[in-house]
């Protein structure tokens, strides 16, 4: 039954982590100018408790799972920030400086 229980508390986590996803994309439509974003778990907790898609939980238990996905969420930011500074790298780059790979030859003798 234990196995049954960690596959709802996973769906139950990625459906609060669509929520938080879809409360800072609403936040950043309507703070566009102002900059970052600063989230509080209980203005999230507010959000998603108004959203009315996840079931009942314990208070405790729904903080929980927000703070994990605002975790998730900074990780993927701060990984795709990380891929942008490394892509940075080979801008302004053009194929004219580039050599082609020598390819070795193979030869048949039959």
């Amino acid at each position: 039954m234990a196995g049954s229980r960690q596959s709802l508390t996973k769906g139950l986590e990625r459906k609060v982590l669509a929520i938080v996803r879809r409360y800072i994309d609403e936040l950043s439509v309507a703070e566009e100018n102002n900059g970052s974003l600063r989230l509080s778990i209980s203005k999230v907790y507010q959000y998603v408790i108004t959203d009315g898609s996840v079931p009942r939980q314990k208070k405790q238990n729904l903080e929980k799972m927000i703070e994990k996905a605002l975790d998730t969420i900074r990780d993927e930011e701060a990984e795709a920030d990380s891929l942008d500074s490394d892509l940075s790298e080979f801008e302004g780059l053009n194929e004219e400086g580039l050599m082609e790979p020598k390819v070795p030859q193979i030869h048949n003798n039959g």
